[in-house]
């Protein structure tokens, strides 16, 4: 299955993409912009990235991917993470819940 990214104007795989799934591995959604330009065009701000997939952003565990995981670009695997049990089904809205803490 193949999907258009909004920013390169190309149709990719859909597994060019970031994909959302429910707790029992539904698809609910995919990003508008394929990883590559997500990489490329947002790597500095991952707030704007949890907002375009709709994931929450919480700072702990995004400066923990980055102490383990130093000089590398760890937005797929904090979406990935995001996708674990505990934090599936939250959206970018709760990032302030979880942010209070």
């Amino acid at each position: 299955m193949e999907k258009y990214c909004k920013l390169c104007n190309t149709y990719k795989d859909l597994n060019d993409f970031y994909l959302h799934y429910t707790e029992g591995k539904h698809l609910i959604r995919s990003s508008h912009y394929c990883k590559e330009c997500i990489k490329n065009n947002f790597k500095d701000n991952i707030l704007e990235i949890c907002k375009e997939l709709d994931i929450p952003f919480i700072q702990e565990e995004w400066n923990k991917l980055n102490e383990y995981h130093p000089n590398t670009i760890n937005i797929g695997r904090y979406v990935s993470k995001m996708q674990l049990k505990g934090f599936m089904g939250f959206h970018f809205e709760d990032s302030i819940y979880f942010n209070e803490k």
